[in-house]
C-alpha cells in the first residue's frame, strides 16, 4: 500500500522552503508514496510546478479562520483522501492545519522547522505551544532550528528529526551557454566579478549590507556587478537605496527567477548575508556549482560552512566585513580555489538530493508503521 502524504505550505510563492519541496516531489518513490500538495495564500507558481510534476496541488486563499468556505473546502480535503500523514510549512499553515488535521482523522502530522525564526513574538509562539498538542512529529533543517524550538516553544527535544535539505546536481553548462545567459541578464564582457545573491528582497536577507558593501569593492573592481534574483518584498526600498548610492551600473534587480541556475552558472562568487537562516537553498545551489561563498555566521549556515575550508562566514549587518570576504576571495586566488573545491565537494557529500530524500521516506514509513 501506498503512503498517501498531504503537504501542506503557508504559501505557493516560490521561496527556499517552496523549492526544498519541489525537490523533494521531483525524486519521491511513486511506487511508494503518493503526494497531494494545497498553499494557503500566494500567486500559484508552487501550485504549478507540483502540477507538472504529475501531482495534485490546490491554491486555497485562507488568509483567516473566517473564511469558512475555505476551511471547510480544507477539512473536507482531509476527510475526504485517505491520507496516512500530513507535513505542514510554517507558522500560518501550523495553526489552520494541525487542528483541522486531527478533526479530520489525519494518523499523523509532521510540523516543519524551517528556520530559527528569531522574528518571532510573544503571541506568535504562544499560538504555536497552544496547537503543540496536535503535531506528532517536528522536522528541522538545522540543529539551529531545533535548539531554538526547545528554547523558546519548549517542545521535546525527542519528537524532533533533524532532516538537512539536499538539492539535485546543477546543470553543465557550455561555454556558448553562459555567453547567452550573460547577455540574457546585462553582463558586459568587461565586468568581473560577478557576484550572486539568491534570496527575495527582504531586509533579513541583507540586501542592505550587500549594497553598502559596494563602494568598497569598487575601489579595486570597478567592473564588479551584482545579481540580486528574488521576489521585490522590500516595496522597492532596496532598489531605491541602490539608486541613491550611485549603483546603478553595478547592480542588476532581476525579480523572480525560475532557473536560478543560470544565475549561478555566470557567477563568480555568491553571497548570503542573511540575519538569521535555517539550511538556505540558495546557498546549497550555489556551493553545488563549486562557488566561493560568504555567508552570515547566523542559524544553521555554520552547520554548513567551515570558515576558511568551504567558504567565509561573516557576522550579520556588517558591510565591511562583507567587502572584505570578498576582497580576500578575488584578491588571493588559491584561497579562492580551495574555497571553490571544497564547496563542491560539500555539497556531494552531505547536501546532495538522494539523501535528503532517502531520509524522509524513511520519516514517512517509520511513522505510518507505527499506526497499522
Amino acid at each position: 500500500m501506498k503512503v498517501n502524504i498531504l503537504f501542506l505550505t503557508a504559501t505557493s510563492d516560490i521561496g527556499g522552503t517552496e523549492r526544498m519541496l519541489i525537490h523533494l516531489l521531483s525524486r519521491l518513490d511513486r511506487d511508494r508514496f503518493d503526494a497531494v500538495v494545497c498553499s494557503l495564500v500566494g500567486k500559484g507558481t508552487l501550485t504549478k510546478k507540483v502540477r507538472e510534476l504529475g501531482y495534485l496541488a490546490e491554491n486555497l486563499d485562507l488568509r483567516h479562520p473566517l473564511q469558512f468556505g475555505n476551511m471547510i473546502r480544507l477539512y473536507q480535503l482531509m476527510k475526504d483522501v485517505p491520507f496516512d500523514l500530513i507535513q505542514i510549512y510554517g507558522l500560518r499553515a501550523e495553526v489552520f492545519g494541525r487542528p483541522l488535521a486531527k478533526m479530520a482523522g489525519v494518523p499523523v502530522v509532521i510540523s516543519s522547522i524551517r528556520s530559527p525564526d528569531p522574528w518571532r513574538k510573544w503571541r506568535h509562539v504562544l499560538i504555536d505551544r497552544l496547537t503543540l498538542i496536535w503535531a506528532d512529529c517536528f522536522v528541522s533543517n538545522s540543529e539551529a532550528g531545533k535548539k531554538s524550538r526547545i528554547e523558546r516553544e519548549k517542545y521535546h527535544a525527542g519528537s524532533i528529526r533533524v532532516i538537512y535539505n539536499g538539492i539535485p546536481p546543477p546543470p553543465k553548462y557550455k561555454e556558448e551557454d553562459k555567453g547567452v545567459f550573460r547577455d540574457k541578464y546585462g553582463i558586459e564582457g568587461k565586468a568581473f566579478p560577478v557576484i550572486s545573491h539568491i534570496a527575495n528582497l527582504r531586509a533579513m536577507k541583507g540586501h542592505w549590507e550587500a549594497l553598502q558593501s559596494i563602494p568598497q569593492l569598487k575601489k579595486t573592481f570597478p567592473d564588479l556587478r551584482f545579481l540580486f534574483a528574488g521576489r521585490d518584498d522590500s516595496k522597492g526600498e532596496i532598489p531605491n537605496l541602490a539608486r541613491s548610492l550611485g549603483l546603478d551600473e553595478n547592480v542588476r534587480f532581476l525579480g523572480y527567477c525560475p532557473e536560478p541556475a543560470e544565475i549561478l552558472a555566470i557567477s563568480d562568487a555568491f553571497i548570503l548575508p542573511s540575519y538569521w537562516e535555517g539550511c538556505p537553498a540558495s546557498l546549497l545551489e550555489a556551493m553545488a556549482f563549486g562557488l566561493p561563498c560568504v555567508a552570515s555566521n547566523v542559524g544553521g549556515i555554520p552547520e554548513i560552512i567551515q570558515h576558511g575550508e568551504n567558504g567565509l562566514l561573516i557576522p550579520s549587518k556588517d558591510a565591511s566585513a562583507l567587502s572584505g570576504a570578498l576582497l580576500s576571495l578575488f584578491q588571493n586566488q588559491e584561497l579562492g580555489k580551495k574555497i571553490a573545491r571544497n564547496a563542491y565537494q560539500t555539497f556531494q557529500t552531505r547536501f546532495h538530493i538522494d539523501r535528503m530524500v532517502r531520509e524522509y521516506e524513511t520519516l514517512y514509513e517509520e511513522l505510518t508503521d507505527r499506526i497499522e
